[in-house]
Parts: structure tokens; C-alpha cells; sequence
């Protein structure tokens, strides 16, 4: 079923299992990403608040794409939260669900054969916690479309920007982080 079916007949039918399909397919996603903007100690409270307001909607209105419009309503809560209590950078070791990977992704991996290297992951890591520091709203995009597997269309959605927006700015990520990669060879 798709997201979309398993929402209505959450919403029609009274069916809770379907809801908790849709739950767990994306918990474990947009905990990370709760936790990749927030503290720890917050990322409980917006993760149960986003998923209460979800539920709220759907009731109340018919969602297109319930994935995106969930995280896109997480991002609100975080938000409204204050801007003070999000973090200047990220911990990646401790705080972003990689799924156990031990490959890069095709996006990234691609750049570093133009320095005849192995792959490094912790020089990712590292290039990609520099690149949240100085430049958040591309590592946002970056870290929705590679670790979150959000489409152009569903990250200008959740952020309320075009989709050439996105994609420029995806690029623009991409680029950057060769450059951080660059800086600690």
C-alpha cells in the first residue's frame, strides 16, 4: 500500500494497523532527522508533538504525500521550539542512523576518485559536520535526499522551496563538501 492508501484507511476505516505501518516505516528516518537539528533531551518531545499534530491533520484534511507533509510538520515544531535551543553541529558518530553503512553514497563516493583515494568515511563525516557548521541549509538537503531518501520534490515540500531551489542547492552541497573533503586530505 502506499503511504497515501495506508493514511486513508487509517482516517476511513478506523484501521489502526495501517497507521502503524506508516509509523514504523518512518520513525527510525525522522527521529535522525529530529535529532540531526536538536538535542537529545528535545528530539522525544518534538518526535511525539510532530506525530500528534500529523495525526490532527489527517483527520481533518485529505494529504497527498503524508511522508513529507510529517516531516515537514517536524521541522515546524522544531521551529516554533526556538532557534537557540538547535544546534551549531552535528555528532554523527552518535547521533545520524547511517543503517549500519559502511559504503558512501553514489553521490559522494563519486567525487573522491578524482583524488585517487579510498573512500573515508570518517573524512565524510568530518567534511560533512564542517559543511552543517558553515553552510546548514545544504547539508539539510544533502542529508534529507542521501540518508533520509527524500526525492527533490519531497525536500521542497518539507522545506517550503521550489524544486529548483533544492536541486541547486543539492549541487551546491555536493560542491562544497568536495571542498571540506579537499581541505582534510
Amino acid at each position: 500500500m502506499t503511504d497515501k492508501e495506508l493514511i486513508d484507511d487509517y482516517v476511513i476505516n478506523s484501521d489502526n494497523s495501517a497507521f502503524e505501518e506508516f509509523f514504523k516505516k518512518y520513525k527510525d528516518k525522522m527521529y535522525g532527522f529530529i535529532c540531526s537539528k536538536t538535542y537529545p533531551e528535545l528530539a522525544d518531545d518534538i518526535f511525539q508533538e510532530a506525530f500528534k499534530k500529523f495525526i490532527n491533520v489527517i483527520f481533518e484534511r485529505e494529504i497527498e504525500n503524508p511522508k513529507s507533509y510529517l516531516f515537514m510538520i517536524a521541522l515546524n515544531v522544531m521551529k516554533n521550539r526556538g532557534r537557540n535551543k538547535f544546534k551549531d553541529s552535528i555528532s554523527y558518530e552518535d547521533e545520524i542512523n547511517y543503517d549500519g553503512k559502511t559504503e558512501l553514497p553514489d553521490d559522494i563516493s563519486d567525487f573522491e576518485t578524482e583524488f585517487d583515494k579510498e573512500p573515508d568515511l570518517e573524512k565524510l563525516k568530518t567534511a560533512m559536520k564542517k559543511l552543517s557548521k558553515n553552510k546548514s541549509e545544504f547539508h539539510n538537503v544533502l542529508h534529507l535526499h542521501i540518508y533520509s531518501g527524500f526525492s527533490f520534490t519531497d525536500i521542497a515540500t518539507i522545506e517550503d522551496k521550489s524544486r529548483n531551489t533544492i536541486t541547486g542547492q543539492y549541487l551546491y552541497a555536493i560542491k562544497y563538501l568536495k571542498k571540506y573533503y579537499e581541505e582534510i586530505l
